[in-house]
């Protein structure tokens, strides 16, 4: 399953998305978007090859805090993978039907 990750401080790599997605699953890949001077977008991709691990990391990690910044979690929507949409709203930011989940969790 496509997850995206969104309002990613820039400082954040794909080693420190990876290894926060390992704790509920196995990963497969791990994309970071950048613009054509290397700075990030914001945003990311993460494939989880188990569906019910990545549900499990979507609920756990929407609005948690990473390096500063809550990022937002939810499932890709289609598109992404080709960078569709990644900037219309700005680093991230995007409509997000999921419900709330603020609690934090500790990374």
């Amino acid at each position: 399953m496509d997850i995206f990750v969104g309002n990613l401080a820039p400082e954040v790599t794909e080693e420190d998305l990876q290894d926060l997605f390992e704790l509920y699953g196995e990963v497969g890949t791990v994309r970071i978007e950048y613009d054509a001077s290397g700075e990030s977008r914001g945003v990311g991709l993460v494939t989880m090859a188990d569906r019910n691990e990545a549900l499990e990391a979507i609920d756990a990690l929407n609005k948690t805090p990473l390096q500063g910044q809550r990022i937002k979690v939810r499932r890709s929507s289609p598109g992404f993978e080709r960078g569709v949409g990644v900037s219309e709203k700005g680093r991230g930011e995007h409509d997000d039907p999921s419900p709330e989940n603020d609690e934090p969790h500790d990374i």
